[in-house]
């Protein structure tokens, strides 16, 4: 799969199942574990895919790669709306 569709497609999956999820969680309903271990999946190849792309880009200095890089590892939600709306077109091209 192309990475542009790997990198948006789980950032997606990640926020849909983690809230969906979280809503049968509260309303206790059996499934909500499974859905948020695949929530985690998602949100690690994102976390990956992200990493990989900002690591390998030659258009930033390594100062903003490493801000993008923290901001993925403990603000992955955050960051990645950040990084599709602003940074992605300085970081890709």
């Amino acid at each position: 799969m192309h990475q542009n569709k790997l990198l948006v497609y789980s950032y997606i999956g990640s926020t849909l199942t983690s809230i969906v999820g979280a809503y049968i969680k509260i309303m206790r309903l059996p499934g909500a574990e499974f859905l948020l271990a695949i929530s985690f999946l998602f949100l690690v190849i994102f976390i990956v895919t992200g990493f990989k792309e900002v690591w390998y880009s030659n258009r930033i200095p390594e100062s903003e790669k490493t801000m993008w890089l923290i901001g993925f590892f403990f603000l992955s939600w955050i960051t990645g709306l950040i990084y599709f709306w602003l940074g992605r077109k300085r970081v890709v091209g």
